[in-house]
C-alpha cells in the first residue's frame, strides 16, 4: 500500500488522489501541518490521530472551519485491495471508508557511516549541511533524502550535481 495509496507527499502524490476521500495519520503540530497541505485536494478529508488528539483549540478550529473531521480512535488496521487502501478499521471495530491516506513515517539514517565519521545530525535526524552540501566534516559532501525532508529524485540529482561539483573543486583547490 505505501506509495500506491499510502502516500507520504501531497506534491509527489496529491493529483493521483484529488477528490477522493482521504485521510491522514498523524497527530499535533505535523498533523495540522498536513492537513494545511493536503485539505485543497478533496472535499472529504479525515484527520486520524490514532488516540487522542494533541491539536491545540486553535488548531482544532481551523480544521473544523476547513470541514476536516478529527478521528481520535485507535487504529487496528488497514484494509486494501491489491495495495489500494479501501477501509480504516479501528479498535472498536468500526469502518472508515478512505481512498487515499498521507502518513509520515518517522524518518531514520539508513546508514551509520556519517555519525561513524563525526558528522553534525540536526534535531529532525537530517545530516547537516551548508549550502555547498558539506557536512560538518571537512571532505564530506552529502545530498538526496539524508539531507532534507524533501524525498524528490529531482531535489537529490540537483542537490548531488552541487555535491559533486563542490567536491571537485575542493580537490582541485588542494592540489593546484
Amino acid at each position: 500500500m505505501l506509495g500506491i495509496s499510502i502516500l507520504h507527499c501531497p506534491y509527489c502524490h496529491g493529483y493521483e488522489v484529488r477528490d477522493k476521500p482521504l485521510g491522514i495519520i498523524a497527530n499535533g503540530d505535523v498533523a495540522f501541518e498536513m492537513c494545511k497541505l493536503v485539505q485543497h485536494w478533496s472535499k472529504t478529508l479525515i484527520l486520524f490521530c490514532n488516540g487522542k488528539s494533541t491539536l491545540n483549540d486553535e488548531q482544532q478550529q481551523q480544521l473544523k472551519a476547513y470541514n476536516i473531521s478529527v478521528v481520535e480512535k485507535e487504529i487496528e488496521q488497514l484494509i486494501h485491495d491489491d495495495g489500494y487502501v479501501k477501509h480504516i478499521v479501528f479498535k472498536d471495530g468500526s469502518l472508515q471508508n478512505v481512498e487515499g491516506i498521507f502518513a509520515r513515517a518517522a524518518f531514520e539514517q539508513h546508514s551509520k557511516i556519517p555519525e561513524t565519521l563525526g558528522c553534525a545530525i540536526t534535531e529532525q535526524g537530517f545530516l547537516q549541511i551548508d549550502a555547498f552540501q558539506k557536512t560538518t566534516i571537512a571532505g564530506v559532501y552529502a545530498a538526496g533524502d539524508c539531507t532534507t525532508m524533501m524525498r524528490a529524485v529531482s531535489f537529490a540529482v540537483g542537490m548531488g550535481t552541487v555535491a559533486g561539483a563542490m567536491a571537485n573543486k575542493e580537490l582541485i583547490d588542494e592540489t593546484f
